[in-house]
């Protein structure tokens, strides 16, 4: 129990402790001055109507952070930069804004941000802190304990962003998800005890041709029918077509297939040639994935 105990704080250190590393640095921030090309153009061409706390649509030029470390500082002046490189500010009304002072104010509050950003990254990372995906997690776990047994789906989905799973900002971190991957790490820590201190049982199913067959051969349904002794499915573009009945196996884990495929009226020129999915194969079902 002790050796298990050690696994499991391990484990916990590892996938849940790492991302609150970030909360636990303390960033000196000092305070940064506004470039001076910036700081004139504000003063020249947005002061005048957002000079105060009532400046119109509530935005009071003069209190613009300079700590550009602060995500909502950061934010701010991204939306000013964003405001005036697309003709919005200065509004059309006001005095006709010349090219050149645009594209320098432009220039410079770019290149303010980003050397900001570089210098960020450069002493933070661009990652402060991220959990391990319920992918990644899995596959951790499997490589750390020599175990082959699906654990991703334990834990709910992680969120996507732009299609991607890793994104530290938009990834949950609550006691539920914490809870989830305490699971996840207790079904593998079981599977790796019950193979360490069980004998290896062996599974298998073997199907043959009428095992696989529909059960009814009067009844219509995309399952294989029984002809000469054969299952026999014809090339069809139907979804799921050529079914067979599920197997349900004791254990979660990967199990090898093995099919033997023949052809009624082999092609000439080459063999059979078929591919094997899994799936619900219902109609309210459809997609299949690969096997």
């Amino acid at each position: 129990m002790f050796f298990r105990a050690s696994i499991v704080v391990a484990l916990v250190v590892f996938v849940a402790a790492f991302p609150m590393l970030a909360y636990a640095v303390e960033v000196k921030r000092g305070v940064a001055k506004v470039p001076t090309t910036i700081a004139s153009f504000l003063d020249s061409h947005c002061t005048d109507c957002h000079g105060n706390e009532s400046g119109e649509g509530g935005f009071d030029a003069t209190t613009l952070g300079t700590d550009l470390r602060d995500p909502k500082t950061a934010a701010t002046w991204e939306r000013v930069y964003d405001r005036v490189r697309q003709g919005e500010m200065p509004p059309k009304d006001s005095n006709e804004l010349v090219e050149s002072v645009r594209n320098g104010f432009l220039h410079s509050t770019s290149d303010w941000i980003e050397s900001t950003q570089r210098r960020d990254f450069a002493e933070f990372g661009r990652v402060r802190g991220r959990r391990l995906t319920n992918l990644q997690l899995e596959r951790t776990l499997q490589d750390l304990l020599a175990i082959d047994i699906p654990l991703a789906s334990l834990a709910p989905d992680d969120p996507r962003v732009d299609g991607f799973t890793n994104i530290a900002s938009a990834q949950a971190m609550s006691h539920f998800q914490l809870d989830s991957h305490l699971k996840i790490i207790d079904a593998a820590l079981d599977e790796a005890f019950r193979r360490a201190l069980e004998p290896e049982k062996l599974f298998g199913v073997s199907l043959d041709a009428k095992g696989v067959a529909r059960k009814n051969p009067k009844t219509r349904c995309r399952d294989p029918e029984l002809r000469n002794g054969k299952a026999v499915t014809w090339s069809s573009g139907l979804i799921f077509y050529g079914r067979i009945t599920s197997t349900t196996v004791p254990h979660d884990g990967w199990y090898r297939i093995a099919v033997t495929a023949s052809s009624v009226r082999s092609p000439k020129e080459h063999g059979v040639w078929c591919t094997i999915r899994s799936g619900e194969c219902t109609s309210g079902a459809p997609l299949l994935s690969w096997i």
